[in-house]
């Protein structure tokens, strides 16, 4: 079976230039920085920018050999299982501890975000939202899973909002990608209706009280709570909905 390395990186929010790295290590058991440079032809600054993010992640060691060379190796299997399960002890202990000090709603004003893990950090606002109120989630969708944000992250995503019971009322051109998620998602919990035609520029999700805007050509959005505009939207989407 052939390794997917976007997928590692976006497993364990890796450039996927460092995740390259991590698997040739993980292959190898152990290799110095010129031998790592030599097997996967990558330049020296390369070599160094990925090693240096795979050892603030915890995810290799730096030791020394008998001919005290400098090697890399990585954090066994089950140390990064280990790792991962405390990770997410901490933030479930973290969840407990914030969500009861939410901000009042007109407390949070607009956020503006860039590059994709914005995107993908607005969309998991959005995600929570819909679990705290227990609202349905309206979106105006163009190439839903697009391979920018990750196939990994939008499945995780949809997932999750199945699994909290969240519904999901979608708007979308006939595109392929947005084809291959009515026909994998569409049931009890994610309605999904295609406009010939429309070809928004931007996707657009609606909550609760927020509003969740972006483009992928540049990679930015805004996300704004506001009630005024949140339940315009909703009433526009419905309207739109009921004549398709």
């Amino acid at each position: 079976m052939s390794i997917n390395l976007k997928e590692i990186s976006e497993l364990l929010y890796l450039h996927p230039n460092s995740a390259d790295i991590y698997v040739e290590l993980l292959t190898q058991g152990e290799l110095t920085g010129t031998q790592i440079k030599d097997i996967l032809n990558k330049s020296e600054i390369a070599v160094n920018d990925g090693l240096i993010e795979l050892k603030e992640k915890g995810l290799i060691m730096e030791v020394t050999d008998t001919e005290r060379n400098t090697v890399y190796q990585t954090a066994s299997l089950m140390q990064l299982e280990e790792m991962v399960e405390r990770e997410r002890e901490i933030i479930n202990h973290l969840k407990k501890f914030v969500l009861p000090q939410v901000q009042e709603p007109h407390k949070l004003g607009i956020i503006k975000y860039e590059g994709i893990e914005g995107i993908r950090k607005a969309y998991l606002e959005i995600l929570e939202e819909g679990i705290k109120t227990n609202n349905d989630i309206y979106a105006f969708e163009h190439n839903i899973a697009n391979s920018d944000i990750g196939a990994t992250f939008f499945e995780n995503y949809v997932q999750q909002r199945i699994e909290h019971q969240i519904q999901a009322y979608v708007i979308c051109p006939p595109n392929t990608e947005d084809l291959n998620y009515q026909k994998k998602w569409e049931g009890e919990f994610t309605n999904v209706r295609l406009i010939e035609d429309f070809q928004p520029d931007a996707n657009i999700n609606i909550v609760g009280d927020l509003v969740m805007s972006f483009s992928l050509i540049p990679a930015q959005g805004t996300l704004r709570r506001n009630r005024a505009e949140a339940n315009t939207w909703r009433s526009v989407f419905k309207t739109l909905w009921e004549k398709i």
